[in-house]
């Protein structure tokens, strides 16, 4: 049995009366609705978006520890997902896992699993690669706020180069520099990383808002854009 690992940016949740509707229906279409089709099972896992660092703000505002704040950006991510899962019933677990174990046994009994948070100190990322390793994917698909991985942040450089594939060593380095406070993770983080790189899960980085290309991945196509990180530079594409 294939089990698709899908990480979704919780900033699809960030409009949640307007731009998020529209998404999460367009998902349903041409991702979820084709993984039922072809009587496969998805994991999504889903961030926190907007509402995990509205919290994590306050909470830093008042005095909370840096566990609490965890727990907060935990519990936004969660509301994520119940969202999602709700919305793909019945054939998503109306549960919400808390654990990974819980993960690989609901994943068992229903076609769609939709998590956020799990583990305080570690971000959904590495959430996501604990569950593509858990239940044996060779892929994590990562549906981000830009549509790859670039040479520098796109945002702040407008000659920053998109990179089509990459090796794990190669992309480490470009995580470098990144910050890892809590509700301020970038791309991806390094623990998420080392995990992938341990079990050598290739991990596809595409635009979250550019649903065809996350089809096109399912489906073993190339996507309009995106990036690869895997094992081998000369993975093909």
């Amino acid at each position: 049995m294939r089990v698709i690992v899908l990480k979704i940016t919780g900033s699809v949740f960030n409009d949640i009366t307007g731009e998020t509707v529209n998404l999460l229906k367009s998902y349903r279409e041409k991702v979820f609705d084709r993984v039922l089709q072809r009587g496969e099972r998805m994991v999504v896992v889903i961030g926190g978006g907007k509402y995990a660092r509205w919290y994590i703000k306050a909470g830093e505002k008042l005095g909370v520890s840096k566990y609490g704040l965890d727990v907060l950006g935990i519990l936004a991510s969660r509301m994520n997902a119940t969202l999602l899962a709700e919305f793909l019933s019945p054939a998503a677990c109306p549960l919400v896992p808390e654990s990974i174990n819980e993960v690989r046994v609901l994943i068992q009994q229903y076609p769609i699993v939709v998590c956020g948070g799990i583990i305080p100190g570690q971000s959904t990322d590495a959430v996501a690669s604990l569950i593509a390793e858990a239940v044996g994917s060779n892929q994590l698909i990562v549906a981000t706020k830009v549509n790859g991985v670039y040479d520098k942040d796109p945002s702040k450089h407008k000659d920053a180069r998109l990179l089509p594939k990459l090796t794990f060593e190669e992309f480490e380095a470009l995580l470098t520099d990144l910050s890892q406070r809590p509700g301020e993770y970038a791309l991806f983080d390094h623990i998420a990383l080392r995990i992938a790189k341990r079990s050598c899960i290739a991990i596809w980085f595409v635009n979250a808002r550019d649903v065809d290309s996350v089809a096109a991945i399912l489906s073993g196509n190339r996507p309009r854009l995106g990036t690869l990180v895997s094992s081998r530079r000369e993975q093909k594409l």
